[in-house]
């Protein structure tokens, strides 16, 4: 477990992979060392809560991570 603070990806917590902020670690009721994630703006973030996610479902972003979802969202809301 070698994250840094940061965009972090999330696989298989939900039902679709999502890109995340890494902003502190916790420990879980399981007594299991988690990563609190923040989804969306920060500045809305921060209002709307937190997710505590085990480690063994987040992974460092790549630029290719990023590249998919540039495309992604192009595809939803069509060229700018």
């Amino acid at each position: 477990m070698d994250f840094e603070y940061g965009p972090v990806v999330v696989e298989d917590w939900f039902d679709e992979t999502r890109i995340g902020y890494y902003d502190d670690s916790t420990v879980n009721d399981d007594d299991e060392e988690c990563a609190v994630v923040f989804f969306g703006e920060i500045s809305i973030a921060l209002s709307t809560g937190h997710h505590v996610i085990p480690f063994d479902y987040i992974r460092n972003i790549s630029t290719d991570d990023l590249w998919r979802r540039r495309k992604t969202i192009r595809g939803e809301i069509g060229p700018q």
